[in-house]
């Protein structure tokens, strides 16, 4: 119900001056409401009603408990407004407030709803500008709050793309803001399914000499020719560099060019020259002492997993343990890593280690971590020399996925490369080309697995 979503992010003290402000507008019933519903945690129609009206609750009277709920929402959504700016009388602003409170609160379903609403107002109104706001807090959203996958990600590349026109109404600044995150979008889906997405805008060519620019308009130009997914890597690598040199006083941004010049690397499946940029990037937000913003927590992230990529298993571990503090109001980030470091722990051989990290709760997850951690369960036993157990819990796995199919990453070809990969071990007879070729089919998700797989054959 989305009023007790709403009461749930207000501290004792907003909802003390809500209830306050209520009196004070002699209204009595929104008060009453909204005491009734910040003791519960479901809503009964019957007690509600009788709460409110001192008379029992029907059917036909319904419509005056969805008005005063409608009313109450009302309330507190212009309440939350006014604490964040002292009475602005712009809609729009106001609306960008509401929606930057549910994400700072980690109110994903408040946030997700709220805007879906006003996309679709701003869209057919054509309200070109307030759109790109709401396109610039949907990246955050699913970059922060959603599960690094191909349907998330599908979808922002999607409703990005769906922008571009209107994109082209507003200022040069705003255009290459725009591309950063369509262009982020597009590296993600391009790292998860190794499919090119069609390049929705061109970046600004400039015909002169353009290091004879100022500062400014040549950190533009050099941003805007690597948001050009048709540029050669030589090309986008030139233009990393000539950033960094730029930036060179300016910390923060050197942090996450750096980083940026890593994800290039890593979607070439250069894990060796990511890890250094990486590194590079973690070590000057520590020296200078930069919090992890929502950037350089994805910068964080990618240090960790690309350390295990090349086998820096230790240093891996050691970085996330140092950092936990990070990952404590990213979710989305935290499931992802715990797979990650289990990898770690297996690849050292610290069997025990891995499946104490493990959650206990992988049935209520998604069916990507899910199977995920199923598979890493499997290849736990086999590499601990339980080849009985790792079998056991790869055919499980393999005939839930045959009876119930999930199409997001081929987790099917991967547990049959597992299932091979453990007769390999236990009696040699799994080929090695076998495993290889059911691996290859296998999708970009379960790649810390298929590394792990192959170097142990």
């Amino acid at each position: 119900m989305k009023t007790l979503e709403l009461i749930s992010i207000l501290s004792a003290k907003d909802l003390k001056a809500l209830e306050i402000e209520l009196e004070q507008k002699s209204k009595s019933t929104s008060l009453k409401a909204l005491q009734f519903c910040a003791q519960q945690t479901a809503i009964d129609k019957t007690d509600f009603f009788q709460c409110l009206f001192d008379k029992p609750y029907s059917v036909a009277k319904d419509y005056l408990l969805r008005n005063e709920i409608r009313l109450l929402n009302q309330a507190i959504e212009d309440f939350i407004v006014r604490q964040a700016i002292q009475k602005k009388e712009n809609d729009w602003w106001n609306k960008k407030l509401l929606l930057q409170h549910y994400l700072s609160k980690n109110n994903t379903k408040l946030f997700d709803e709220e805007w879906q609403q006003c996309y679709k107002k701003a869209t057919a109104e054509g309200l070109h500008f307030f759109l790109f706001e709401l396109l610039c807090l949907r990246a955050q959203f699913v970059s922060q709050h959603l599960s690094v996958n191909e349907s998330n990600y599908t979808a922002l590349y999607n409703t990005l793309a769906e922008a571009a026109t209107a994109m082209d109404n507003l200022s040069m600044d705003i255009q290459y803001t725009y591309r950063v995150y369509l262009t982020f979008a597009q590296r993600t889906l391009f790292g998860l399914t190794a499919k090119k997405m069609a390049t929705q805008a061109s970046a600004v060519h400039y015909t002169g000499d353009v290091f004879q620019l100022e500062r400014s308009a040549v950190i533009n130009y050099c941003k805007g020719r690597i948001y050009d997914l048709d540029l050669a890597f030589e090309e986008k690598q030139f233009f990393y560099q000539q950033l960094i040199k730029l930036y060179a006083d300016e910390p923060q941004n050197l942090a996450i060019a750096y980083g940026n010049l890593g994800v290039e690397y890593f979607v070439r499946s250069d894990f060796q020259h990511a890890f250094h940029n990486y590194l590079a990037a973690y070590d000057i937000v520590l020296q200078n002492n930069i919090p992890f913003d929502a950037k350089l927590k994805g910068v964080l992230f990618n240090l960790i997993s690309s350390a295990v990529s090349i086998g820096e298993l230790d240093k891996a571990i050691a970085i996330f343990n140092e950092h936990k503090a990070v990952w404590e109001t990213q979710s989305h980030l935290i499931h992802n890593l715990q797979r990650i470091i289990a990898i770690a722990y297996l690849a050292k051989g610290e069997y025990n280690n891995a499946f104490e990290f493990m959650p206990h709760n992988i049935n209520e997850r998604g069916k990507n971590e899910y199977y995920y951690y199923r598979a890493v369960y499997a290849l736990g036993y086999l590499l601990s020399g339980d080849f009985e157990l790792a079998l056991r819990e790869t055919e499980n796995a393999y005939r839930a996925l045959r009876t119930n199919p999930f199409e997001e990453g081929d987790f099917e070809k991967l547990f049959l490369a597992i299932k091979h990969f453990i007769k390999y071990k236990a009696d040699k007879k799994g080929k090695k080309s076998t495993i290889i070729d059911y691996l290859d089919q296998e999708k970009h998700i379960g790649f810390h697995l298929k590394e792990l797989i192959i170097k142990t054959l």
